[in-house]
């Protein structure tokens, strides 16, 4: 087909890709069952809640996979919710942060109008308690239900607890309700989110696994390379394997691709895509690369930079490996601006293979995984322009020394310079007298039980400040010989201080063991024996009263509470050194009752106990809450009744009480005659006949076809039962036949009669036939009436 008639008849393609946001469609999101799968067999599996870590490189498709769990990806019976961590990034305070979560949870998780935001006030006392309550109207409305939190980008909630603006309180509370709701969590990251240094998130991050989000099958890519645009885009062969070679099944790269490729083709007027039509697809892809490709490259490092540009120049193409010692050899032959020996090389392209940049073969051999970052690094990174970039007007160097365990190592892994030989044979002794200087010289290494602290190394003999980090641990840089005061600050702990002695060539290592800053806590409560639940530095349940309790210093949200009493929240501050004290005297939480009946007298039960009086009845102070009220009155029907008292409140409950029916079942010979109540026209069935009737007094009159009705009267008592018995009387006509006579007439087919002379026949239908012929005549007879027949 030429171009022109190509032209003529082309569709335009509908763009259906997404490069920007999360996938939400399920048209363009393909793949991934396997980690559905997981998901929902490991929330089958487990009676409790469970923690569930997605890592992975940015745009690997993890809040994606979060975006169909949301759209009921696993099925009816779970309750997502979704959380970007993004939206906290401005909130400080676990009062913000409880808050806007549980504002969430209302107006975009569950959303259901039974719930209303305003029930449940976070403005004082702990935040944690209305969350909490919130949590549980959710479970009461949906019982049959699972619920799981989606948390994106949850390093979020880690660093604000590390820095803190959460209190390690938030963590500690999610772990809590793992168990005593039974909900879920599921959080996104990046590979190392599960490793940190906080109690309170190993806690909770140790409860799960964390499994790794990274590359689509090249089945799951070529799905998403057409189905999207079947029926409008047309692929040539081999296409869907170059498409694979360019991503290596990165979804958001593979996106970009058939983006471009729709756009490319709608541009051409064309709905086939050619080998060549996807070579300039390519071009203006690494001409105007994303910003996310950007944003990766300039997240390496500098030697991770110059390493992979120099594997991208040695590449002759996709999946091409390459040794790091094949590197070294192509910066000496091919007069490459830098010098790196095959070590530092090798420990890049380690780096960049464990950041997923890369693909190691058995032999140890590399290769860049997504093609495209090999085209566009080879086009606008190059080893010259890298050099070209980063070079002055005079001459640069790009690494220097890296110290570590008290070995000083001068290890130039890329200088940049001019051309000139000269310039470079200058650096080379520069080196090499910086590494002779550095022998005079000895440092310390620094250690901590925390990581975030404040470390301060002055000498001894001037006392002049040397070094100040605000982390551990730490490595002075080079120090003279002699004596150095070493101190450990943090504002929650004892300062810890030691002496250093620092030794030409040699690390004089230390660790300090910091002890935190407590105080004292005292509480008396009326009535004694209360729960006191402490939130804060350190949780814990104890009954009162508290003596001399020690707890690290800082805030504490506490809560007194006991079984019949209003429980109390109170905010106290651990101060160091110093004991609170604190008395609390809780209030009866009781409501009255005043239970009524009529008639009265009835016995009365209290959550299945009997009370020593009758209604009319006051219970005066009751506790708060659900209870249980029956009556019992000989008779009359028991009744049952729930009711919540409410605080200094009285409640009523007033109850007509039923009397109890009676039974009486009516059998008649012969069966299936009608019934009929006190003057009622409509039958109340047929016998044999159980009736179930309030006291009082009833006639009953029974109907049977071809028989004397019977009338009976009968008055019946509460709870009484019995038989009535209802003999008929039978009906009679008389038949007199005329025609012919002298014969035997057989009647219904039974009984045989002469014709003559008259006889009787009960009311109702019947059929005469004349013995030994065909003469036959259906007749009803009625009540005491005479019929004359022949026959025929």
């Amino acid at each position: 087909m030429s171009p022109s008639e190509e032209n003529q008849k082309f569709k335009p393609i509908p763009n259906p890709y997404i490069t920007g946001n999360p996938v939400r469609e399920k048209n363009v999101f393909f793949g991934r069952e396997d980690d559905f799968a997981y998901v929902r067999q490991r929330l089958l599996a487990e009676k409790d809640g469970i923690v569930m870590l997605f890592v992975g490189a940015r745009r690997s498709g993890k809040t994606s996979i979060m975006v169909q769990i949301l759209d009921g990806r696993l099925g009816e019976e779970f309750l997502p919710v979704f959380v970007d961590m993004q939206r906290f990034s401005g909130d400080t305070g676990d009062r913000d942060f409880f808050r806007r979560l549980a504002e969430i949870v209302v107006q975009e998780g569950i959303k259901d109008e039974r719930l209303a935001l305003e029930y449940y006030d976070f403005s004082e006392g702990n935040p944690v308690i209305p969350f909490d309550r919130l949590l549980e109207d959710i479970q009461r409305l949906f019982p049959d239900k699972r619920m799981i939190f989606l948390v994106d980008e949850a390093e979020i909630l880690q660093s604000k607890v590390d820095q803190g603006d959460l209190s390690p309180n938030v963590l500690t509370y999610m772990a809590s309700i793992l168990e005593s709701r039974k909900i879920s969590f599921c959080f996104t990251g990046s590979p190392g989110l599960g490793e940190t240094q906080g109690t309170e998130w190993r806690r909770l991050s140790g409860k799960g696994e964390a499994r790794e989000i990274s590359f689509l099958s090249p089945e799951d890519t070529t799905r998403l390379a057409q189905l999207p645009v079947e029926g409008h885009l047309e692929y040539a062969d081999g296409v869907f394997d170059e498409i694979y070679n360019l991503t290596y099944g990165q979804p958001f790269y593979t996106q970009v691709i058939c983006t471009n490729v729709v756009d490319f083709l709608n541009g051409a007027m064309r709905n086939r895509l050619e080998k060549e039509d996807l070579e300039e697809v390519v071009r203006t892809i690494v001409d105007n690369p994303p910003p996310q490709l950007i944003y990766e490259w300039d997240n390496l490092s500098p030697q991770e930079m110059i390493t992979i540009s120099l594997l991208s120049e040695e590449s002759q193409g996709p999946g091409m490996g390459i040794t790091s010692e094949e590197l070294a050899e192509a910066i000496r032959e091919n007069d490459y601006p830098l010098t790196m020996k095959a070590d530092a090389i090798h420990i890049a392209l380690e780096s960049l293979y464990n950041t997923k940049w890369l693909e190691r073969d058995e032999e140890g051999a590399y290769h860049i995984r997504v093609d495209l970052f090999r085209q566009w690094i080879k086009r606008a990174r190059s080893i010259w322009r890298l050099v070209e970039d980063q070079e002055p007007k005079s001459k640069k160097k790009l690494w220097g020394v890296l110290a570590a365990g008290g070995l000083v190592v001068v290890a130039v892994v890329v200088a940049l310079w001019a051309t000139r030989a000269s310039e470079i044979e200058d650096l080379q002794r520069q080196q090499i007298a910086a590494a002779s200087a550095t022998q005079v010289m000895g440092d310390v290494w620094v250690d901590a039980d925390l990581r975030e602290v404040k470390v301060e190394i002055r000498h001894l003999e001037t006392d002049s400040l040397v070094q100040v980090n605000e982390r551990a641990p730490m490595i002075s840089p080079e120090l003279e010989p002699g004596s150095y005061l070493v101190k450990i600050l943090h504002p929650k702990y004892h300062v810890w201080s030691d002496t250093a002695t620092v030794v030409a060539g040699k690390t004089d290592s230390l660790h300090g063991k910091l002890k935190r800053l407590t105080g004292f806590l005292e509480i008396e409560s009326q009535p004694t024996g209360a729960q006191v639940v402490m939130q804060g530095e350190r949780d814990t349940t104890i009954l009162s009263p508290i003596r001399g309790l020690e707890l690290p210093t800082g805030e504490y949200q506490i809560t007194v509470r006991k079984p019949g009493f209003v429980g109390k929240n109170i905010d106290v501050t651990i101060e160091n050194g110093i004991t609170h004290t604190q008395i609390i005297d809780l209030a009866a939480r009781v409501g009255n009752l005043f239970v009524d009946s009529d008639p009265p007298a009835a016995e009365v039960f209290l959550d299945n106990k009997r009370i020593s009086a009758n209604t009319p009845y006051l219970f005066i102070g009751i506790d708060v809450g659900n209870h249980r009220i029956k009556l019992v009155l000989n008779d009359y029907q028991e009744y049952e009744q729930t009711i919540v008292t409410a605080l200094g409140k009285t409640d009523s409950i007033f109850k007509k009480l039923t009397l109890l029916h009676a039974v009486m079942d009516l059998v008649s010979d012969p069966i299936g005659a009608s019934v009929y109540l006190n003057d009622s026209t409509e039958s109340s069935g047929e016998t044999p006949l159980p009736l179930m009737l309030e006291p009082g007094t009833y006639r009953l009159r029974i109907e049977l076809e071809g028989h004397d009705p019977v009338e009976i009267e009968r008055e019946l008592g509460p709870d009484e039962r019995g038989e009535e018995r209802v003999t008929f009387n039978v009906q009679y006509g008389t038949v007199r036949i005329i025609k012919p006579i002298f014969q035997t007439v057989v009647i219904d087919g039974k009984e045989e009669k002469p014709t003559q002379p008259a006889f009787k026949l009960p009311v109702g239908s019947h059929e005469l036939t004349i013995k030994g012929t065909e003469m036959s005549k259906k007749i009803y007879v009625e009540k005491d009436s005479v019929k004359i027949l022949s026959i025929p």
